[in-house]
């Protein structure tokens, strides 16, 4: 069914929401629970919500991996916004797959028009041509950069964030410094598997200095999902997204 006026409208408003709040929530919600850890003192309550930080940070690479997608399939779903809200887990991984490989333009990364037709188009409303190649440039970029934490290491955060949504094991040992802790997922190395290994143990902790670290990489792929969406807005209003 085709798109009507209201439905345009209704995902104008999703997307400037999106731009200036919802491209947020994994940000803020580090950021308060980074803030309870300064005065939380049981060891098990720190644990857990060093974890849900952790998580926090896969979550927000997912959301941009998400929009990604959901740009570069706008032309399958009636509107941009349905394509967001149907995407999978194995859309995000399927789109940072391609991001990982590509080699070309922004343009040619999200199935836009050619770069000239969309400079063009911006250009027109009195932003420079030279300042639109930066904003191409650092989209990629950033896009680039969050494939590789994505796939990195060895794709364990993926399997830390899945498990933490329900409480990873958590995994103490003796050669642990005070406040560290493992946790525990199913071997993914095959070869590893095969001589005995049965499980990973990726060995994260509850002080700031790595706490401070992750919320900085939050806040980072935060401000490259706001940027995204804010370009595929901008590509609305010039008649270039569909």
């Amino acid at each position: 069914m085709q798109p009507s006026p209201n439905d345009q409208a209704r995902e104008d408003v999703f997307l400037d929401q999106h731009i200036e709040s919802g491209a947020r929530i994994h940000q803020v919600a580090a950021e308060t629970l980074v803030a309870a850890l300064k005065d939380e003192e049981d060891v098990g309550r720190r644990e857990l919500m060093a974890l849900r930080v952790y998580s926090e940070y896969v979550g927000a690479l997912e959301t941009l991996g998400g929009w990604g997608w959901s740009i570069r399939h706008r032309q399958e779903a009636p509107l941009l916004i349905d394509a967001f809200l149907s995407y999978g887990s194995n859309d995000v991984r399927s789109f940072y797959e391609v991001v990982s490989t590509h080699a070309g333009e922004l343009s040619g990364l999200l199935q836009l028009p050619p770069t000239q037709d969309i400079t063009d188009a911006f250009r027109s409303g009195g932003v420079s041509h030279g300042s639109l190649l930066g904003e191409f440039g650092r989209l990629e970029r950033n896009l680039t950069q969050a494939a590789k934490q994505y796939f990195d290491p060895q794709e364990l955060f993926l399997t830390l964030h899945n498990k933490a949504k329900h409480g990873a094991p958590i995994i103490h040992g003796k050669k642990l410094a005070p406040g560290e802790f493992y946790v525990m997922a199913p071997e993914r190395d095959p070869s590893a598997a095969a001589a005995g290994g049965r499980y990973e143990f990726l060995k994260l902790g509850t002080g700031s200095a790595i706490l401070d670290h992750t919320l900085q990489l939050i806040r980072q792929v935060s401000n490259s999902t706001q940027a995204l969406v804010s370009f595929a807005r901008n590509l609305k209003t010039v008649g270039l997204l569909y």
